[in-house]
């Protein structure tokens, strides 16, 4: 598994939503959140097309929670996750990076036939690369996925770490949540633990990583959380393990920046295309909504 996170952070058709989407989004106007969304839509149809007829078996979709899933319906899953990362581009997220590696990983264990034969026979020939997990591909055979503790995290272990109120602030971005994977211990780090997902850097320490976050958190909006925000301000429930609500936070967001000002940029986003959605806006985040923390959600271990 270890393996395969360094071989597919090399290749350069692999891309994250956001930039696969600013990409795609010449003479296309966000306008609003609403119409965002339908732009996105679009965008995604015709990658889903393409896919379809270039992989056969093979479609793309989009959960109704937003997640990024691909179904294959075959006798091949082994040559088809081969066409898949291959695609040109192939778009995916730090959940189906992680869960990626995992499988292929596996495939390589079972060799292609065995693989193969394990789809159909146990799978009825479906099988799902999602965000969620491969429990069941990994139940067919023996494995599971066990939790555990921080304190007890070992080379091969998948972590899951998020930012304190990942979802009021920076909302659009990939960066407030993210899956990886231990890597082992640096010698020339005072042998700590290393962890790194689909980020095409190098890899981290959990230091490094809280760091990268609180960071994270300190930046301007993108124009596409800005949308996400302004659209989300009405909900004023707070998340289990958030301080915020996003109407709370929005409210933070107008006192600190000024009614006309997050109007002004309101308006200026409607008018320019897709290509610019993820660019920072001139909206400062309020110093209530910065934690200098993180939270480490969940190890799992194979």
């Amino acid at each position: 598994m270890i393996h395969y996170v360094g071989e597919l952070n090399k290749k350069n058709n692999l891309r994250y939503e956001d930039e696969f989407l600013s990409s795609n989004g010449a003479d296309r106007k966000a306008g609003n959140f609403k119409n965002l969304c339908e732009e996105n839509r679009k965008i995604y149809k015709i990658y889903q097309d393409v896919l379809s007829k270039g992989i056969e078996g093979m479609r793309q979709k989009i959960e109704e929670d937003g997640s990024i899933a691909y179904i294959y319906e075959g006798k091949d899953l082994s040559g088809a996750l081969n066409k898949l990362i291959a695609h040109d581009p192939f778009v995916l997220d730090c959940a189906l990076f992680v869960n990626l590696c995992m499988t292929l990983s596996l495939r390589d264990e079972l060799g292609d036939e065995r693989f193969n034969e394990l789809l159909s026979s146990k799978l009825g020939g479906k099988f799902s690369l999602d965000a969620s997990n491969v429990n069941k591909l990994l139940e067919e055979i023996g494995l599971k996925i066990a939790v555990k503790s921080v304190n007890q995290i070992n080379k091969g272990d998948i972590l899951y770490i998020e930012a304190v109120n990942a979802r009021v602030f920076h909302p659009a971005a990939t960066m407030n949540s993210h899956n990886l994977i231990c890597i082992g211990k640096n010698p020339a780090a005072d042998h700590q633990l290393m962890f790194q997902g689909f980020e095409r850097t190098e890899p981290s320490t959990l230091a490094d990583l809280k760091e990268f976050i609180v960071t994270l958190a300190k930046c301007n909006l993108t124009y596409a959380d800005l949308l996400t925000m302004h659209s989300n301000s009405k909900f004023d429930d707070v998340l289990e393990g958030e301080e915020f609500s996003c109407k709370q936070a929005w409210e933070e967001i107008v006192n600190k920046n000024g009614r006309e000002v997050v109007s002004n940029e309101l308006d200026f986003i409607k008018d320019r295309d897709m290509r610019g959605i993820y660019d920072d806006s001139r909206i400062e985040m309020p110093d209530v909504l910065i934690f200098p923390d993180m939270n480490v959600v969940g190890v799992m271990e194979i």
